[in-house]
């Protein structure tokens, strides 16, 4: 089963056996409609098929197999214990699932953005650059929206991932230079204010450096 499939390459991993819970099939449903839409990831319509009817040989299946190929195959276990994991094995599968948690999250922080940036108040952002012209500050603002709403879609969406992660170091390297020379009161604000653009731009090299994507 997928269970026992699981917990043996958890074993091969050296890790503890995991309580494991049951996935409400409304919750396997959703992720499968939203791994078909996004084209990302394992999850799929052909999977779940494959996964609900349990493909399962027939009896003599083994046998064939092996007056066929002149081998007799070995089970998941047998493989696995050909070769011990090591902290690369483990370091990949954890970045498998960290990677896209990663990307989703970058991608609404910078949809957010943009989408609070369109309907904030204009004298909102003249307030906040008050050593900028008001129509400099007005453009600023919308040219920054749309980037924001942009690129947080595209990498939403999977669209040439190194490019947007590559634009979006940008734009924060170009907001933070450009906002903490020409309004440096922003630097001491109490919850962070420019400040947080430091591990936003940690975190957006470190997508670039460990991704596999060469998009």
């Amino acid at each position: 089963t997928l269970r026992e499939y699981l917990l043996v390459w958890r074993r091969w991993f050296g890790l503890r056996s995991p309580r494991v819970i049951e996935t409400p099939r409304m919750l396997v449903a959703l992720a499968i409609s939203v791994g078909e839409r996004l084209r990302r990831g394992p999850l799929c319509r052909v999977i779940a098929n494959l996964l609900e009817r349990r493909r399962i040989g027939r009896e003599d299946a083994l046998t064939q197999t092996q007056a066929l190929l002149g081998h007799i195959p070995a089970s998941l276990t047998q493989s696995l214990a050909q070769r011990p994991s090591d902290i690369r094995d483990f370091l990949h599968a954890r970045w498998y699932f960290s990677r896209p948690l990663l990307l989703g999250a970058v991608g609404l922080l910078w949809v957010a953005s943009g989408i609070i940036g369109c309907v904030l108040p204009a004298d909102v952002t003249v307030a906040a650059l008050p050593s900028w012209p008001p129509v400099l500050a007005q453009t600023a603002r919308w040219v920054g929206c749309l980037a924001d709403l942009a690129l947080g879609a595209a990498l939403l969406t999977g669209l040439s991932t190194r490019l947007v992660l590559s634009l979006m170091l940008a734009m924060i390297a170009i907001y933070t230079i450009g906002i903490g020379v020409s309004a440096p009161s922003h630097w001491l604000e109490p919850f962070g204010g420019l400040l947080k653009n430091i591990p936003i731009a940690a975190l957006l090299v470190a997508l670039l450096a460990l991704d596999t994507d060469r998009r």
